[in-house]
């Protein structure tokens, strides 16, 4: 019972029966390639793209990136100017998206494509204006946003994560350094899902949990002040 830890026997035991039953929990895609897009305006239905960047991740770590400007057919809004900066001249003598969508394709291979808040704008652009080209329609693509909000119910936008994981966000609104953000942001979400799956496991057991707290009466002196036993003791007995 002494080595049970400052907890008592029921917690320590509560924790390891944790432990052991979350082992085999996924920590989520350590192999993808975070992309992000700025475009000539806001309007997900008719805007185009005015730079692509994309950081390719394996085993977590970033390897290799993918960064250009496109010249489209329609000019840059101010609001869009507003937002990332880029104006008409910047692009001017960029290529266009058809010229260079083949060694996007390869730099992005089989891998999932991961953005944030990609199901509502990244994604549809990037379908709509590539569509007919070659490898388009077999893209497949993961939304950070949604689990970002499913661990927290405050601002999930990409710069308040990063701030809360203390990640750099380089030059906000563009491309390429929000591919970086976002690359090291989702290695760090798919950490805490798995840190709060691991909490919630089991919890079908905290009557028992309950009951043995009040069964063990551990000496207040040795007691962990972070003992959930405000929790466990509602369970005990019903």
């Amino acid at each position: 019972l002494g080595d049970a830890g400052a907890g008592g026997l029921t917690i320590t035991l509560f924790q390891a029966l944790q432990l052991l039953h979350s082992r085999d929990f996924e920590g989520g895609l350590s192999d993808f390639v975070a992309f992000d897009l700025e475009t000539s305006d806001l309007d997900v239905r008719q805007c185009e793209i005015v730079e692509i960047g994309a950081v390719r991740v394996r085993g977590g770590e970033p390897v290799a990136e993918f960064r250009t400007l496109l010249k489209g057919s329609r000019p840059i809004s101010p609001r869009a100017t507003a937002v990332h900066g880029y104006r008409d001249e910047d692009v001017a003598g960029a290529p266009t998206l058809a010229h260079v969508w083949p060694e996007f394709r390869e730099f992005v291979g089989g891998d999932v494509l991961v953005a944030h808040n990609g199901q509502q704008f990244d994604v549809p652009v990037l379908r709509r204006v590539a569509q007919g080209l070659e490898g388009a329609d077999a893209l497949t693509c993961f939304d950070t946003f949604p689990l970002a909000r499913s661990l927290w119910h405050d601002s999930a936008k990409l710069e308040t994560l990063a701030a809360r994981f203390g990640i750099g966000v380089g030059h906000a609104h563009h491309a390429l350094d929000d591919a970086r953000t976002l690359a090291g942001v989702f290695r760090r979400l798919g950490e805490q899902r798995i840190k709060r799956a691991r909490i919630a496991t089991l919890t079908n057991l905290l009557d028992w949990v309950g009951l043995g707290l009040a069964l063990e009466q551990v000496p207040p002196e040795t007691a962990d002040p972070h003992v959930p036993f405000d929790t466990a003791s509602s369970y005990a007995l019903g």
